[in-house]
């Protein structure tokens, strides 16, 4: 192959594990942005196979309660919920329950609890 080719396909391929992420905008009630925090949840159950980030905006979520999330196969498939550039959200409490088996690829970034 040549290396012309070589970088080509090193390309596609970085391209193609890229191709199921996404990036959404959640603030507290859902305005001027993708998602309420509620909807972004729901948003990431029906989609088990799309890697995700929720950018969140400055505000007060209340206590936030991750209940049995849909199993995601790797953090390739996982859920983010980041604090967007400069803002500054904060969740009261966090609580993860699970009922059902499987890994749950939750990160959370930038959050005040």
């Amino acid at each position: 192959m040549q290396p012309k080719h070589i970088a080509t396909a090193l390309i596609l391929l970085a391209l193609i594990g890229t191709a199921n992420a996404a990036t959404y905008t959640v603030s507290p009630d859902g305005s001027g942005a993708d998602f309420s925090l509620s909807e972004a949840q729901s948003y990431a159950n029906e989609n088990p196979s799309e890697q995700i980030t929720f950018l969140l905006a400055t505000g007060n979520y209340g206590g936030v309660t991750f209940d049995d999330p849909v199993s995601r196969n790797s953090w390739d498939s996982g859920i983010t919920y980041k604090a967007d550039t400069g803002q500054s959200p904060a969740f009261s409490s966090i609580n993860l329950s699970r009922a059902s088996p499987g890994h749950v690829y939750l990160k959370l970034d930038g959050i005040t609890v």
